[in-house]
């Protein structure tokens, strides 16, 4: 197993480092958002969407949320659930659409749920 992998309990994780960052792409945030994303509404209409980082540090998911915002183009804010749990929301109104035209094509279709 390559070092950059580590085992936490029964789990395999990797830290996000600069180099794992590389190959964060179209299909990484899809994933990413399958696993840990929702959207947040208001009145039954989608505000914004987000993303529980749950198992990463802080400064990881900092760097995470900058490099999101670098490759893609979107704003971001990372903040605490809860006082503990990290998370990456997607601040600007027009991101919505955008963030969903980068991700939609790669979501399997009983994730789609997700964005509507």
């Amino acid at each position: 197993m390559s070092k950059r992998f580590k085992k936490k309990g029964k789990n395999w994780s990797i830290d996000v480092t600069p180099y794992i960052l590389k190959y964060f792409d179209e299909v990484a945030l899809a994933i990413l958002f399958m696993d840990d994303g929702c959207k947040e509404t208001f009145n039954g209409k989608i505000k914004t969407f987000k993303i529980s980082i749950g198992g990463f540090t802080l400064d990881e998911v900092n760097l995470l949320a900058k490099h999101i915002e670098k490759k893609f183009d979107l704003n971001t804010k990372v903040y605490l659930e809860q006082k503990k749990y990290p998370c990456i929301k997607f601040t600007k109104k027009e991101n919505k659409e955008k963030f969903v035209k980068i991700i939609r094509p790669y979501l399997h279709p009983s994730m789609l749920y997700k964005i509507q």
